[in-house]
C-alpha cells in the first residue's frame, strides 16, 4: 500500500475523502485518489488520451495554460530578450564538510536589478571581480555537514544559473544562511557557465494569445463555421479592430499550413483560447482628450501696442503645442492699457482632442498689433473628459525567473470565451454536475513603480477593483440594450449555412407604424434594463493589493452580483380615534396580499491576510502563490436537472403570443406585430419592452374556422397569426425560491491550505444575454485571467451623418455614453499587478488532497512555501484549523529547536452554535514526537488544567495546551482529529 504523508501520519480511521491524506478506509469503493498517490503530474493531466500533437482531453480539466509551455504561449519575446556574453552557471564545486554545519535542505538565492529599479540581492557574497547575479542553488547538508546539490526534476533545476558569471568565480555562503551551527562559511566555485543566457529585457507587449493544452472530452465545435458578426462586439475588448470585414473561424483543427493559425485570435478549435485585452476607444473616438474648459494666460497678457477692441481668433490663426487638438476658437478683449486677462477671453468653440498643459500661441497680429511681433500664450488647465477619462493602457511585460517564462501584468490581462449562444461552439459545460475548481499561479510584485507611459490603467480609475485575477460570466452587458441613433437602420446577418446569405436582423428592433393619410413613419425602439444580463452572471476573485500606509492587503476575496428578491406583505389600514386622548391611530388590519420586490446585491467576502505577507522581508522576495478556489454544490445534478434545478430554465420567458397590445405595422411585404412584455425584473419600472414578431397578422379577431390555433403547423393556404418569439431572460420569484438548489460551499486556498470558507455561497451559472445571438458573439460565457472585466468601458458603435438620415458602417466609430458606468465596469474593471504563469479550470470540485498534491507538484518549480509558516519560540506558529462539514482537524507546528508547547485557543470560531455545541477529539497523529501531554483549561483558559487523553470533548471556550518531547530538534507536528457534535 502506498501512503502519502503531508506532514503527518495518514493511516487513520477517518471516513472522509476530503482530508489532507490520500488513502481512507473507503478508498477501494469510490473517489479513489490514485493520481494523488502515484502521479507526479498535475491532477487530471497525466495518462490522458492524445487529442492534438502535444495536447490532451479530459472529463475534468478542460483548461490548462502554462505560459512557460510553448504549446500554450507563442513566447513572441523570448528571442528578443537581452543576452549577456558571460552566461549562467552550469556546474559548481563545493567546499568541504564541517560537522558543525546544520543538516537540512537550503535554497540559496540571488536576484538581479532590473528596469524597474529593483536592486541586486544575494544570500552569498561574491568575490572581488564577480559581476554575475541571479544564481540560485538548492543545497542538501547531510548529518556529517557535507553540502551537495539537491536532485533536479522535470519542474526545476538544482541550479538557476543567473547570468554574467565566468568560470572560476567564487561565491561564499555565510554559515548563518545554512542553519547557523557554527561551521565555516561554505565556498562555491563556478566550474562551467553557458554563454548568451536569456535574461529579462523588460519589453512591453501587446496582442498576446494563449492556448489551452487540454480540451474537454465532450467539446462541440462545428467545423468550417465562419461568424461574420464578431466585429460588432469584438471591438469592445480589442478582439477585433473594426466592426466590418472581420470573421471568426471555428474548426475541429486549427490549420497550420500553409499558414499557422495556432495562436491567431480569430481561429478556434476544441481548446480554449485567450487573448490580451485592450481597447480602441482612444483611437476611434478622440473625445477622450476633450474640449477646452478652463485656461490661464501664461505669457503676453499685456502689450501696450495692442489697440483696444474685441478680436475673433479662429482655428488656423494661431499655433499650438497640441498634437491632436483642433477647432478651438476664441473672442478676445484687449482693454485700453493693452491688457488681456482670463476674464477677457471667451471660448467660442472649445475644440476637440486637447490635453491639459497644451498651449495656444496667438500672434499679436491677430490682436491688432502687426509691428511688435509678440504673442499671447494660453495654457489649457482642464479639458472635458468626453466619454473616457484619459486613454487607458493594458500593457504586460515578458519576464523569466526560476519558474521559467511568464508575464508581468501592468494593467493588461487575458480573456477568452468557451461557448457561443446559437452557434456550434462549446468547450466547457454551461453548468457543472457538482462544482468546479480554478487554480492560478500568481507572483507578488512589490513597490509602486509603473514604467513611464503606462500609468493610466483601469486600477487608476477603479482602485477598489484592483487585484482581480480571475473572472467568470458575461464580460459585458448587451451594448445594444439601449437605442443609439446610428444603430437603428443597421442590419446584421441572420446566418444560414454559416454565411451571410440568410435574412438580415436589425441591430435595434424597429418598425414603421402607419396612421392617417398619408402614413407617417415612427421609430419604435427596443430597450431593456442592462442589469438583466449581469445579475447572477458575474463572479470574480481578487488578491487585494498591499497598502503601505495602512500596512494591510493581500487578502483573498470573491465578489459577485446577485439578483435578490423577497415577498412583502401588504395590509389594509384601519384608523381609530382614542376618545380619552383624542389621538388618531392607524394600524395594519387585514392582509391584502403579497407583493414581490426585487433588486440586486453586490457581495464581497475576504480571507485574512494570506501566507505571512505582512512581513516586509518576505514580500520583498516577490514570492509565487498557488491560489485555488473550489465550489462544491450541496446537490449533484445531471441531464435536464442542470437546467431545471435552480438553473437557467427558471429564467426563460416566452412573450405572450396574442394580446390586445398588438400594433399593426408594415415592413416590406410582410407585417410586423409588436407586443409589450412584462418587466424583466419585478419591482423595476416597465421600460416599454417590445418584441417584433414577423409574420402575417390578421387583426385582433379569432382565426377563421379553417385555420384554428390547434393546428400546428397551419393547414395549407392559411396564414399564421404569429411566429414563435425568441426566448427571453426574465427574473422572477421562482429564481429566488430555487436558491437552495444553487447553494454550496466556496473554499479559497493559498499554497494548498484553506484560508476562507463560505458555506452559504450561491452558485453563479453563466448564461447568454437577453438579445439575439448575432449581437452577443463572444460576450457571455467568458473567463478572464489576470484581471476582471472592463464591461463596456471601451465600447464603440457606429457614427451617423450630421443629417441623421444615413448610417455609416465605416470608421470613425463613436462611443455610446449610455453604455458607460454600468455594473460590470463599476464592480469588475480592475486588474492584478504582478506575475502570472499558470491557470487551470476544473469542472469538478477537487478534494483537499488533490489541491495539496498540485501544490507539491509546483512547490519546487516556483519556490512555494507551506503557509503554515516556520516557527520560533519568539514567533510561534499560528494553529491551523481545518474545518470541513462536521470534521475539525487542528495542526500544531513546533519550530526547530527547543520549542515544545503550542496552545489551541480559537475553538469558538469553528464550533458554530447552533447547531454544534462542542468538538470530540478522537485521535492524535504526530511527526517527530516521542511523547505528548494534552492539558485542557475551561473558561477561556482561566480554569484549572485537566490532563486528558483521546477521546475527549472540548467546548467553544476551552483552551487546549499540547506539550511534546521531540526525537530531534527539527520541526515537529501534532494533529488533533476531531468531529463536531450537537
Amino acid at each position: 500500500m502506498a501512503i502519502q504523508n503531508y506532514g503527518f501520519n495518514n493511516l487513520d480511521a477517518k471516513l472522509s475523502n476530503d482530508a489532507y491524506w490520500d488513502f481512507f478506509l473507503s478508498s477501494d469503493q469510490r473517489d479513489f485518489t490514485q493520481e494523488v498517490i502515484y502521479s507526479t503530474e498535475i491532477i487530471s493531466y497525466s495518462a490522458q488520451t492524445s487529442l492534438f500533437s502535444n495536447s490532451f482531453y479530459s472529463t475534468r480539466l478542460p483548461v490548462y495554460m502554462d505560459i512557460n509551455d510553448p504549446e500554450c504561449s507563442p513566447q513572441l519575446e523570448i528571442g528578443t530578450l537581452a543576452t549577456h556574453d558571460q552566461g549562467g552557471i552550469l556546474t559548481i564545486s563545493l567546499g568541504g564538510a564541517d560537522v558543525n554545519r546544520t543538516a537540512g535542505l537550503y535554497h540559496i538565492t540571488s536576484t538581479c536589478s532590473d528596469t524597474l529599479g529593483i536592486p541586486t540581492t544575494a544570500m552569498f557574497s561574491p568575490a572581488a571581480g564577480v559581476v554575475g547575479c541571479g544564481a540560485s542553488f538548492y543545497l542538501v547538508v547531510d548529518g556529517a555537514g557535507a553540502a551537495t546539490l539537491s536532485g533536479s526534476s522535470a519542474y526545476f533545476n538544482s541550479i538557476a544559473g543567473g547570468y554574467g558569471y565566468k568560470v572560476g568565480d567564487v561565491l561564499t555562503i555565510p554559515d548563518s544562511n545554512l542553519g547557523g551551527g557554527g561551521a565555516v562559511d561554505l565556498v562555491i566555485t563556478v566550474a562551467s557557465v553557458a554563454t548568451s543566457t536569456v535574461i529579462n529585457g523588460g519589453r512591453f507587449l501587446s496582442g498576446n494569445t494563449l492556448l489551452s493544452k487540454m480540451a474537454w472530452n465532450y467539446a462541440s465545435v462545428t467545423d468550417s463555421q465562419e461568424i461574420v458578426d464578431i466585429g460588432l462586439t469584438g471591438i469592445d475588448n480589442a478582439l477585433m479592430p473594426t466592426f466590418t470585414g472581420q470573421t471568426l473561424n471555428l474548426a475541429t483543427s486549427i490549420p497550420t499550413t500553409p499558414e499557422d493559425y495556432t495562436f491567431e485570435p480569430s481561429w478556434y478549435d476544441y481548446r480554449m483560447k485567450m487573448k490580451q485585452v485592450s481597447g480602441y476607444t482612444s483611437f476611434w473616438d478622440k473625445r477622450t482628450n476633450g474640449e477646452i474648459l478652463t485656461f490661464s494666460v501664461s505669457l503676453g497678457g499685456t502689450n501696450v501696442n495692442r489697440p483696444a477692441g474685441t478680436y475673433t481668433v479662429n482655428y488656423g490663426n494661431y499655433t499650438t503645442t497640441s498634437t491632436d487638438g483642433i477647432n478651438a476658437s476664441f473672442s478676445i478683449v484687449v482693454d485700453s492699457n493693452g491688457v488681456t486677462s482670463v476674464e477677457d477671453i471667451t471660448i467660442q468653440n472649445p475644440g476637440d482632442y486637447y490635453l491639459i498643459n497644451d498651449q495656444i500661441i496667438i500672434p499679436d497680429a491677430m490682436l491688432g498689433d502687426a509691428a511688435t511681433g509678440g504673442n499671447l500664450t494660453i495654457t489649457i488647465n482642464t479639458v472635458s473628459t468626453g466619454v473616457v477619462d484619459g486613454t487607458v493602457t493594458y500593457p504586460m511585460r515578458s519576464d523569466i525567473d526560476r519558474s521559467g517564462f511568464f508575464y508581468q501584468l501592468y494593467g493588461g490581462w487575458f480573456q477568452g470565451f468557451y461557448n457561443f449562444f446559437s452557434y456550434g461552439y462549446q468547450v466547457i459545460p454551461k453548468r457543472v454536475d457538482k462544482g468546479w475548481t480554478v487554480e492560478c499561479l500568481l507572483k507578488i510584485r512589490t513597490g509602486t513603480t509603473i514604467c513611464t507611459g503606462f500609468t493610466n490603467t483601469l486600477n487608476s480609475h477603479f482602485p477598489k477593483n484592483a487585484g482581480f485575477f480571475y473572472y467568470l460570466g458575461t464580460r459585458a452587458e448587451n451594448k445594444f440594450h439601449n437605442y443609439y441613433s446610428a444603430e437603428t437602420n443597421l442590419f446584421t446577418c441572420d446566418q444560414f449555412n454559416f454565411s451571410c446569405s440568410g435574412n438580415s436582423t436589425p441591430l435595434v428592433v424597429s418598425a414603421t407604424t402607419y396612421s392617417g393619410c398619408p402614413p407617417k413613419a415612427k421609430v419604435i425602439k427596443s430597450t431593456y434594463d442592462s442589469k438583466v444580463d449581469v445579475l447572477s452572471n458575474s463572479f470574480g476573485l481578487r488578491l487585494t493589493p498591499w497598502d503601505e500606509h495602512a500596512q494591510t492587503g493581500y487578502t483573498l476575496c470573491y465578489r459577485a452580483i446577485y439578483y435578490t428578491g423577497a415577498c412583502i406583505t401588504t395590509y389594509t389600514k384601519k384608523t381609530i380615534i382614542d376618545c380619552k386622548s383624542n389621538v388618531t391611530r392607524t394600524y395594519d388590519d387585514c392582509i391584502t396580499g403579497l407583493t414581490y420586490s426585487s433588486g440586486y446585491t453586490v457581495v464581497e467576502k475576504c480571507s485574512p491576510m494570506v501566507c505571512g505577507l505582512s512581513g516586509a522581508t518576505y514580500r520583498a522576495q516577490e514570492p509565487w502563490l498557488l491560489v485555488s478556489a473550489r465550489f462544491r454544490r450541496d446537490f449533484c445534478y445531471e441531464g435536464c436537472d442542470l437546467l431545471n434545478m435552480g438553473g437557467v430554465n427558471d429564467l426563460i420567458y416566452i412573450p405572450v403570443e396574442d394580446t390586445d397590445g398588438y400594433i399593426d405595422s408594415g415592413i416590406g411585404n410582410a407585417t410586423v406585430s409588436l407586443v409589450r412584455e412584462a418587466p424583466l425584473m419585478p419591482g423595476f419600472k416597465d421600460q416599454g419592452n417590445k418584441v417584433a414578431v414577423t409574420g402575417h397578422y390578421n387583426g385582433p379577431h379569432e382565426p377563421g374556422t379553417d385555420c384554428t390555433k390547434s393546428k400546428c403547423p397551419p393547414s395549407s393556404g392559411c396564414t399564421s397569426n404569429y411566429t414563435k418569439l425568441i426566448q427571453k431572460i426574465r427574473f422572477s420569484k421562482l429564481w429566488s425560491d430555487d436558491r437552495g438548489f444553487r447553494k454550496g460551499t466556496l473554499t479559497l486556498f493559498v499554497n494548498g491550505r484553506p484560508v476562507f470558507v463560505d458555506d452559504d455561497f450561491e452558485e453563479i451559472i453563466p448564461r447568454r444575454l437577453n438579445t439575439e445571438h448575432q449581437k452577443q458573439v463572444a460576450v457571455p460565457f467568458n473567463i478572464s485571467w489576470g484581471g476582471g472585466s472592463q464591461g463596456l468601458y471601451e465600447n464603440l458603435t457606429f457614427s451617423t451623418s450630421d443629417s441623421g438620415t444615413t448610417v455609416d458602417r465605416c470608421p470613425p466609430y463613436v462611443q455610446d455614453p449610455n453604455d458607460l458606468n454600468l455594473l460590470i465596469e463599476k464592480y469588475f474593471a480592475g486588474t492584478y499587478d504582478g506575475g502570472i504563469s499558470q491557470i487551470r479550470q476544473y469542472i469538478r470540485p477537487l478534494g483537499n488532497d488533490e489541491i495539496i498534491h498540485n501544490f507539491l507538484v509546483n512547490k519546487d518549480r516556483y519556490g512555494l512555501i507551506d503557509c503554515v509558516k516556520e516557527c520560533t519560540i519568539c514567533d510561534p506558529c499560528p494553529v491551523l484549523y481545518l474545518l470541513e462539514c462536521e470534521s475539525l482537524d487542528i495542526i500544531l507546528t513546533y519550530a526547530s529547536g527547543t520549542m515544545s508547547t503550542v496552545a489551541v485557543n480559537k475553538l469558538s470560531e469553528y464550533i458554530m452554535n447552533p447547531p454544534y455545541v462542542g468538538v470530540k477529539f478522537i485521535s492524535v497523529m504526530v511527526d517527530n514526537v516521542v511523547s505528548y501531554t494534552i492539558t485542557k483549561y475551561c473558561c477561556e483558559g482561566t480554569g484549572v488544567g485537566e490532563i486528558v487523553t483521546t477521546p475527549f470533548k472540548a467546548l467553544p471556550d476551552d483552551v487546549i495546551k499540547v506539550t511534546i518531547d521531540k526525537f530531534c530538534p527539527k520541526e515537529a507536528k501534532v494533529t488533533l482529529i476531531g468531529t463536531l457534535y450537537k
